[in-house]
């Protein structure tokens, strides 16, 4: 009879004592599930290859953090941590535009930099044809993560609750709030 997987506060707990396969293991998981969740959100085989990487690596260098006591949670704060690299990327992404902008207004276009820029505009391009993404980003960082921790990541009401360090009662009403104002910037959006 073959013995089961360990669960994922004994993979922590062995990767905290040295034991770096154990780490792999986390990492064939739910690595899977944060490239998916990745893709989605940016719509770019590359950029969710480069979300997935940064969160693990980001995992690896602070799983201390974490701790063996809370171990079980590292599903939820490894979705959390590629959430927070997508918002960085997207930021970014977002000044790099403004710069690009300001330099093509001034007459001086830096065609190096456009040239890596191109996987942004490519996502952004995409982003913006999603009406629903587009106005989600819209909402406060919170309602972000929650819908994004929630829906896109399809994390447990009590995962969720764990990424976001709240209760999960406090989790549904973010949620229930956080629906209501995508609602409402998708209305506004459709009205403007």
């Amino acid at each position: 009879m073959a013995a089961s997987a360990p669960d994922d506060g004994a993979l922590v707990a062995r990767v905290l004592e040295g034991d770096h396969d154990s780490f792999a293991l986390l990492f064939r998981r739910h690595g899977p599930g944060v490239h998916a969740f990745a893709q989605r959100r940016t719509r770019s085989v590359h950029l969710a290859d480069d979300v997935t990487s940064l969160a693990f690596e980001r995992a690896w260098t602070g799983l201390d953090q974490l701790g063996a006591r809370h171990g079980d949670r590292f599903r939820p704060w490894v979705f959390r941590i590629a959430a927070n690299e997508m918002a960085s990327m997207l930021r970014s992404s977002a000044r790099r535009r403004d710069r690009d902008h300001l330099s093509a207004v001034r007459g001086a276009v830096d065609h190096e930099h456009s040239a890596v820029s191109d996987d942004f505009a490519r996502v952004e391009t995409a982003l913006d044809a999603a009406p629903v993404l587009a106005a989600m980003s819209e909402l406060s960082e919170r309602h972000q993560a929650v819908l994004m921790l929630r829906y896109l990541s399809d994390l447990s009401p009590s995962e969720t609750a764990t990424a976001l360090s709240a209760s999960i009662g406090n989790v549904a009403v973010m949620t229930h709030r956080a629906v209501n104002a995508l609602r409402r910037q998708l209305d506004n959006e459709v009205t403007s």
